[in-house]
């Protein structure tokens, strides 16, 4: 109860006080008008270019590693399969 109390005094006196008037209209229009000016032009078309082409030659490579892989189990599948049949 003792601290609900003096949260209250507080917020009473919180609310009693009025805000000071801040104006900030022209520091911020400054600094605006000065961000516009000075930054770079930055071109994203390069990363674009690289990201595709590693992308491309990811999925020339994970293709060529499927049939790599088939190609090396399948005899081994085979001959599992021909001793099972004797069995």
């Amino acid at each position: 109860m003792k601290i609900e109390n003096i949260l209250l005094r507080l917020t009473e006196k919180a609310n009693r006080q009025a805000p000071p008037e801040v104006d900030v209209v022209d520091d911020v229009m400054a600094r605006l008008s000065a961000a516009g000016q000075h930054s770079p032009v930055v071109s994203d078309k390069p990363f674009v270019w690289i990201a595709s082409l590693s992308t491309a030659a990811a999925i020339m490579t994970a293709t060529l590693a499927v049939y790599a892989y088939y190609a090396w189990t399948s005899p081994l599948n085979e001959i599992t399969d021909t001793i099972a049949w004797v069995l």
